[in-house]
């Protein structure tokens, strides 16, 4: 249900935990609002208040009784849910909270719904601005006064929806009017909202689109055109850039996404339901490991590197606040005292000399020594032969005998070759034997240089010597980042400016939610994030929209004033500070592991000396007895 008209909220004086919800109706509307808040409020009990501000009570016109607002519950202290899932105002409005605090915000969420749709009601309008989070986590759903409410047969309908959080089997319609909405509804709106908090505000049917024309988000929806699942590449989509994977889900909990945005989720009750989000996302909650490079990361334990330091290296953006980064430096750790322990650590010196191949000598093999006997008793006996037929050419024909016995001569040497085939595959395989070794010699002499001497040795410990020379001019590497954020101060207190401006909140015309929604999957959340180019790149965003959304920004940069007297921003002092910190704690680490990947360089080169000896070793046995074989047959 849901009444358009004016409203006033006023905090009463008498304590925080209540405020007043005064209307300002159009007379037509008058009588419904009295009958649907009335009735809502006789629905209201313990459960339902302590996840929605619900209506406590009516307020009435002191002269005619009518209602003219609402008794509801205060929800100071609350902020926007996208102020916690943005990564740039979760770094300010809740600098504690880690990807921990946004899974349990999640569940927190799932359970507000699943208390909701207990009762039999469905929220219907479920989007980004209904929903209020603290900072211990807790979740309040609020304009509960929109709730579409069943109860005892009578119905009351909610009649308005945001397109982003909406199914797709509402993309198309004009008007909710007259439409009764379900909880499968809901979970679609749900999911979202839980996709959202994971992923860093992503929205998940927000992409790229590599099909031709343009891929609205709401038409996105409406095709079930869901980024960043198994179906992506069929649907011609595909994620943003530098963002988070479902492989970075258990498997059940991707599997819930992958539910709730297909076509199948169209189905009554489909969807996965409150209490199967709440369940899984426990799960995930359970198998998270801290990053070794950076406490404020926690990812899936079956994940081997870090995605959020992959994204944060990527685009410069932080991700979880540096307000959380407490790194503490190796106990004790003391430079002299370490790299006296690295400078310990003796070389395994330069490759010894090889043995001489001179001093290895060998048998021809017999085989191969009878056939060359042969082969060389042939050769005797053919150039008898030879001469005995030219002598007898001679005496019986004179000078013409001459020729006869050298055509003759020639008939019989040509037999005789080609009857010498023993000899010629013996001599063939002795040669690429002798080819073979050669090669086999080059590559274990050059294998010897690179690995049996002090070149990996030396090159970790130049690396170890600019990892001490890094960490000896940290101090200075501070100084230098001070002095420049001090000549910055004009540029970072306009950045400051621009960023309170959030896009959400604007209203820019022909930027509506979708196209929103669309440019904070891709990172732009405030003033300060637009700039031509990255919105050019965006699909759908041409000339035309980036103009206007160029123009806001100018609007806002003509009302800053720049204060020289105002002090630097803390949080940009404690940004360097631990950037130095972390610098200098995986400077340590790597100092304090010198010593001893050092030892196990220095073992590996002793093993492969050992190895590569004894292969060169049987090496020069091979070769001389094939040189031995090859003298055998000259």
């Amino acid at each position: 249900m849901v009444f358009f008209g004016v409203f006033e909220l006023i905090a009463l004086s008498g304590g925080l935990s209540k405020c007043k919800f005064l209307y300002y109706e159009l007379s037509t509307l008058r009588a419904n609002f009295q009958n649907a808040n009335s009735y809502t409020i006789n629905l209201k009990n313990d459960r339902i208040l302590k996840v929605a501000a619900w209506p406590l009570d009516t307020i009435h016109s002191k002269s005619n009784g009518q209602i003219i607002g609402l008794l509801m519950s205060n929800v100071s202290g609350f902020k926007d849910i996208h102020k916690l899932y943005s990564p740039k105002s979760r770094l300010s409005e809740f600098p504690n909270a880690g990807w921990p605090f946004l899974l349990h915000t999640a569940a927190n969420l799932a359970r507000a719904f699943s208390v909701v749709h207990e009762y039999g009601h469905v929220i219907g309008d479920v989007n980004h601005g209904n929903v209020v989070v603290s900072d211990k986590a807790t979740v309040m759903l609020i304009d509960c006064d929109s709730f579409q409410i069943e109860d005892r047969g009578q119905k009351l309908l909610c009649e308005v929806g945001v397109s982003t959080h909406q199914p797709p089997e509402f993309q198309n319609i004009k008007s909710f009017r007259g439409i009764t909405r379900t909880q499968n509804h809901d979970n679609f709106g749900l999911a979202v909202l839980i996709f959202q908090l994971l992923f860093m505000g992503r929205h998940p049917f927000s992409g790229s689109f590599l099909g031709t024309g343009e891929m609205p988000l709401e038409k996105a929806i409406q095709e079930f055109r869901f980024a960043y699942g198994i179906s992506a590449k069929l649907k011609q989509m595909k994620q943003p850039p530098n963002t988070l994977s479902l492989s970075n889900l258990t498997p059940k909990l991707a599997s819930l996404f992958e539910q709730a945005f297909s076509p199948e989720g169209i189905k009554v009750n489909n969807r996965p339901k409150p209490q199967e989000w709440v369940n899984a996302l426990d799960e995930q909650s359970k198998e998270l490991k801290k990053c070794s490079n950076n406490n404020t990361h926690m990812y899936l334990k079956s994940v081997h590197t870090c995605p959020w330091c992959e994204i944060e290296s990527k685009t410069g953006i932080i991700l979880f606040n540096f307000a959380e980064l407490n790194l503490e430096s190796k106990k004790g750790f003391n430079i002299s005292i370490v790299w006296n322990q690295i400078t310990q650590i003796q070389s395994p010196g330069q490759a010894p000399k090889l043995p001489n191949m001179k001093n290895y000598s060998a048998e021809p093999d017999p085989r191969i020594k009878r056939s060359s006997i042969k082969h060389k008793l042939r050769l005797a006996i053919i150039f008898i032969i030879i001469l005995s037929i030219i002598i007898a050419g001679i005496i019986q024909f004179g000078i013409a005998g001459v020729f006869w016995g050298i055509a003759i001569s020639i008939i019989i040497v040509t037999v005789s070759v080609y009857s010498q085939s023993e000899y010629s595959s013996i001599k063939s395989e002795v040669n690429n034997s002798f080819s073979l070794i050669q090669k086999r010699l080059r590559n274990l002499e050059e294998k010897w240089k690179l690995e049996a001497g002090e070149i990996e040795f030396c090159k970790k410990m130049d690396e170890l010597s600019k990892v001490k020379q890094d960490y000896q001019n940290l101090h200075s590497q501070r100084e230098k980042k001070m002095r420049q954020l001090n000549q910055d101060r004009h540029k970072h207190q306009l950045e400051k400016f621009l960023d309170g401006f959030d896009l959400d909140r604007a209203s820019i015309e022909g930027i509506g939610p979708g196209r929103k929604a669309t440019l904070q999957s891709y990172g732009i959340q405030t003033a300060l994030d637009i700039e031509k180019q990255a919105i050019m790149k965006i699909q759908g965003f041409g000339p035309v929209y980036t103009g206007k959304l160029l123009r806001w920004k100018q609007s806002i940069e003509k009302k800053f004033t720049f204060n020289p007297n105002q002090p630097i921003d803390p949080l940009l002092i404690l940004k360097i500070d631990n950037e130095i910190k972390l610098e200098k704690f995986k400077l340590e680490k790597l100092l304090l592991s010198g010593p001893n990947e050092l030892k196990i360089i220095n073992y590996k080169v002793m093993n492969k000396r050992q190895f590569l000896l004894a292969e060169y070793e049987q090496c020069l046995e091979e070769y001389a007895q094939v040189e031995a074989n090859i003298n055998a047959l000259l």
